[in-house]
């Protein structure tokens, strides 16, 4: 899924561009993340500390579709701004509406892998991992108080409360 104009930074997608090449070390035009030294490369490359190389490797798995670890250009970029706009929206003033709606609405259609309109426990999985090294808390138990209305799935409303109420400063 194409990443929404005007939520990348300035200079984003060189940055992606040079991190790419740096980590496509034979040149071919795709990186293999499911090979030791490519991901650890990557990690080098955007000085992740073990914790969050292991968060990454977690959710490289969601991202990868066909389940090989390789990824072309554009999906490592996909991969890195999910990890950017999360940073990026603890620094978001809350009155900043446009951006969360667009941020929330690109994440939540990324998630929602089966393009049901609804997140079920299995597509944000990767997320609530998330949430968990970030508080301690269960996924399951993340999930639970989510689902507001006890359906067994996140709506599009309790996806955005879920990130205003964790990413946003108070």
């Amino acid at each position: 899924m194409p990443i929404p104009e005007g939520l990348l930074r300035a200079g984003f997608m060189s940055e992606i561009e040079a991190l790419f090449d740096e980590v496509d070390t034979e040149k071919k035009g795709i990186v293999d993340l499911s090979l030791d030294s490519q991901s650890r490369t990557l990690q080098a490359a955007l000085d992740l500390d073990d914790d969050d190389y292991a968060l990454l490797m977690s959710w490289i798995t969601y991202f990868d579709k066909n389940e090989d670890g390789v990824f072309d250009k554009n999906e490592l970029a996909e991969l890195i701004a999910v990890f950017s706009f999360l940073s990026e929206l603890q620094s978001t003033p809350r009155t900043n509406y446009k951006k969360i709606d667009v941020i929330c609405d690109w994440l939540f259609q990324l998630i929602d892998c089966d393009k049901s309109g609804t997140i079920e426990f299995k597509e944000i999985k990767f997320l609530l991992s998330t949430l968990h090294k970030l508080t301690g808390k269960l996924e399951l138990d993340f999930f639970d108080e989510i689902d507001t209305d006890g359906s067994g799935t996140i709506e599009f409303d309790e996806f955005k409360e879920l990130i205003k109420g964790v990413f946003l400063p108070k």
